[in-house]
């Protein structure tokens, strides 16, 4: 038994090369195309940017922060001092392990912890 295969070309790429066909032969801007790479190729330069002229280097000024750019901090040390005591400013502190805590029951919590055990241990 003899098996065939037959391929059969998807109608939609043959119509796609049919109409880049069609196009190239009739665009303009592709014959100038193909003129310019026709009379690049005759001068037997290397590049293609080899006909363009050179651009001169520009040299960037150096950058120079403008006054609306800056930042400035919103509150110096004594605003958050004060800030902080208007909001009840309570901070506990864990010496062993370097911590704060805002709240009492997060210190509770840290103190049972193990690593606050180990540290205190030490």
């Amino acid at each position: 038994m003899f098996t065939f295969l037959i391929t059969i070309p998807n109608p939609t790429d043959c119509l796609k090369q049919d109409l880049v066909r069609f196009l190239r032969k009739r665009d303009q801007r592709y014959k100038n195309h193909l003129s310019k790479q026709a009379a690049h190729a005759k001068s037997g330069a290397t590049t293609p940017s080899s006909g363009a002229p050179k651009q001169r280097q520009q040299t960037v000024p150096e950058y120079i922060e403008q006054d609306w750019q800056r930042i400035e901090p919103k509150y110096e040390d004594h605003d958050a001092v004060e800030w902080d005591e208007a909001e009840g400013g309570e901070e506990w502190e864990c010496v062993a392990c370097e911590r704060t805590f805002r709240s009492e029951a997060a210190w509770c919590s840290h103190e049972r912890s193990r690593k606050h055990l180990k540290q205190v241990e030490r």
